[in-house]
């Protein structure tokens, strides 16, 4: 892991490491995509947290990369990106996808343009409100 003293030279701040490029095109893609269809997003990027001089964990491990919400459908997605199938979920992110859904919520793991289309038609067949919202 890379340091930076940008901004406090006591104090140094993890520098998260840049997604694979695979990856990068997956979450550009999507993110395009559903910005057509009316949706926003926000990044949700946890790293550890300065405190006293050192890092201190993130207690946020495995949040999903983004959300994406779209006020006139009244909808939210937590989505987890991976760069392919293969992609591997960890421990924390399974956890944060069990809660995110027993509060309700819509996650999707996403590993491609086509898998993000799947889920959504997916979503739009088992959510009434979905419709009289469009």
């Amino acid at each position: 892991m890379r340091l930076s003293k940008k901004s406090n030279p006591d104090v140094s701040i993890p520098v998260k490491k840049k997604k694979k490029k695979l990856e990068d095109a997956v979450i550009s893609e999507c993110k395009k995509y559903l910005s057509n269809l009316g949706w926003a997003s926000v990044t949700l990027y946890m790293g550890g947290i300065p405190a006293r001089g050192r890092l201190v964990k993130n207690p946020a491990k495995g949040i999903p990369d983004k959300i994406f919400f779209n006020f006139s459908k009244k909808k939210l997605i937590w989505i987890e990106f991976k760069k392919s199938h293969s992609g591997i979920v960890s421990n924390e992110q399974k956890a944060w996808h069990m809660m995110l859904r027993h509060c309700g919520q819509t996650v999707f793991l996403v590993n491609s343009l086509e898998s993000l289309i799947e889920q959504l038609i997916e979503m739009e067949k088992n959510d009434e409100t979905f419709e009289k919202a469009s």
